[in-house]
């Protein structure tokens, strides 16, 4: 809510005894405020140039300039001016039309306060509600542009961790920070914690990777369009874009002076050395993730080789160390597929795998990749509770081992394939297993339970589960609803009461859970052909 000071009055006319008049007029009630009066439209503008009103209260017919052309004119100079003409009824038409032109409001002579207390209330109650509508605007921009770094860092990560859902939501969201991607290079950057002293400097760990990450983005937005900054513990990584222009090796040569001239400001700031992993240029929008893996995967090569050293991403693919493209999202989309039997996902995901695993020759590092599958795919089931204890265990050894014993690439995706389609099995097992177990606790439950007025509700607050939930496992598991299930059980127990003679008709149907032995009826005989008289004399 916005400090409410009183709104400027403005009142021309070239009678005194009518300005007198509305000066009169009690202002204060609406948190308005009288600053100025003139006798025509000329000393009018000047007035308003200076005292700049919220509100004009003006004659309409004034000698030298009348109050039409000073409306039109005061509009021009300030749009947001609320503007109400005064006039005499041989104007009235005229006022009226001049609404059309953006007047608010028209008053008749002799004004009548009563009636002017009306259009001054819903006045300058518009004016306070365009103000706080503007301020909240304000307030959001402002909010708005000190979370932009914030926001900005959560979108770069999402573009090199492969978080985003498919092409058309991460153009919606490139176009909201106004970002244009035409050719970019990943660099991801390790610090050198062993040799890093920060009491010595009285630096906590956040004020080091602070100050780092400021070096980083300051030096490498200096030679690209724009940077885009991911910054975590001690390693930092960067997507930096170039125009469509750009050649690979003039990219690689001026992130080498870059990076080394980071690396001298680093030294200098907490006397550690940084490595730094750079992927090749790229202009495709969807492989953000392919180049970050690749520029993660030069520095943590570069770091156990040199904890300074710069290693590009080309460097490797010349030794014949092709990247892989398994992303987080990639693993996870994987594995939710195959438990959950997406056949057309969990095959192309397979066969994608299937083709990086015939152009790699780095063994050790697809191994790893594979370690990451076997995992998520332990953390799902783990997540859904369904397979537990030993059964679990075995599984995770299993798939473990399928990695370790294998001697070739083909041989450990062979392994680990055969890993998580056997988990999906005992996954679909423990699924039926469990489901069978709560359907025959509810089924019991219904049968006990029948005389009361028993409703999906009335389960969900029993067995702790949704009704939704509890009527899709009803009608998986006995092809019936809720509501057959438990006419069939209350109309065979009236059969049976009906049978052995001893209560009335009405009497059964309080019974079974009817209130309504109309409604009983109907029912008993749509399901027996007879009415339950009918079937009590009958039988």
């Amino acid at each position: 809510m916005i400090q409410r000071e009183p709104l400027k009055v403005l009142i021309v006319d070239d009678e005194w005894i009518i300005r007198d008049g509305l000066k009169s007029f009690p202002w204060q009630e609406f948190d308005c405020q009288v600053v100025g009066e003139a006798e025509d439209g000329a000393e009018g503008m000047l007035h308003a140039k200076v005292l700049k009103p919220d509100i004009i209260l003006s004659d309409i017919k004034m000698a030298g300039m009348d109050g039409l052309t000073f409306a039109s004119e005061m509009k021009t100079l300030d749009p947001d001016v609320e503007i109400i003409l005064l006039t005499g009824y041989d104007n009235f038409q005229f006022a009226q039309t001049a609404i059309k032109t953006g007047i608010y409001d028209y008053l008749l002579k002799p004004t009548n306060f009563q009636e002017m207390k009306q259009v001054i209330s819903k006045l300058s109650e518009k004016i306070w509600q365009h103000r706080e509508r503007i301020q909240r605007i304000n307030d959001l921009s402002s909010k708005y542009a000190k979370s932009l770094p914030l926001l900005t860092g959560k979108l770069a990560s999402d573009l090199l961790y492969g978080r985003m859902n498919g092409p058309e939501d991460m153009m919606r969201k490139l176009s909201l920070f106004d970002i244009r991607i035409e050719s970019y290079i990943a660099i991801s950057a390790r610090l050198n914690t062993d040799s890093l002293k920060p009491e010595d400097d009285h630096l906590d760990d956040w004020m080091i990777d602070f100050g780092i990450d400021n070096i980083c983005s300051e030096l490498f937005s200096r030679s690209c369009t724009r940077v885009l900054s991911s910054p975590g513990r001690y390693a930092y990584d960067y997507l930096l874009l170039f125009p469509s222009s750009a050649q690979e090796f003039d990219i690689q040569a001026l992130c080498m002076k870059i990076c080394e001239r980071i690396q001298k400001a680093v030294k200098d700031f907490v006397n550690t050395d940084i490595c730094f992993g750079v992927s090749r240029l790229s202009h495709d929008t969807n492989r953000v993730n392919l180049a970050h893996q690749q520029a993660s995967q030069a520095c943590q090569r570069g770091y156990y080789f040199d904890r300074s050293s710069i290693l590009f991403a080309l460097d490797l693919e010349s030794n014949g160390q092709t990247q892989i493209d398994l992303s987080d999202t990639t693993v996870d989309d994987l594995v939710e597929a195959c438990l959950s039997h997406h056949q057309n996902e969990s095959s192309r995901a397979w066969d994608s795998i299937q083709a990086q695993a015939t152009k790699s020759q780095d063994i050790i590092y697809f191994k790893a990749m594979l370690f990451r599958l076997v995992m998520a795919t332990f953390r799902y089931l783990e997540k859904v509770n369904l397979i537990s204890g030993p059964a679990q265990y075995d599984l995770l050894h299993r798939g473990l081992a399928a990695i370790e014993n294998s001697s070739t690439i083909e041989d450990a995706l062979t392994g680990v394939r055969a890993y998580v389609e056997a988990s999906a099995e005992q996954n679909d097992q423990s699924c039926t297993n469990y489901h069978q177990e709560i359907i025959g606790k509810i089924l019991e439950y219904i049968a006990r339970q029948y005389s009361r007025d028993l409703s999906l509700d009335i389960l969900s607050e029993e067995f702790k589960l949704s009704g939704a939930y509890i009527s899709r496992l009803i009608r998986k598991h006995t092809g019936k609803s809720f509501m057959d299930i438990l006419t069939d059980i209350r109309m065979e127990k009236a059969r049976e009461l009906i049978l052995k003679g001893d209560a009335k008709i009405y009497e059964v149907a309080g019974c079974v859970g009817y209130h309504d032995l109309s409604y009983f009826s109907q029912v008993f005989k749509k399901k027996y052909g007879l009415s339950p008289k009918e079937y009590k004399i009958l039988l």
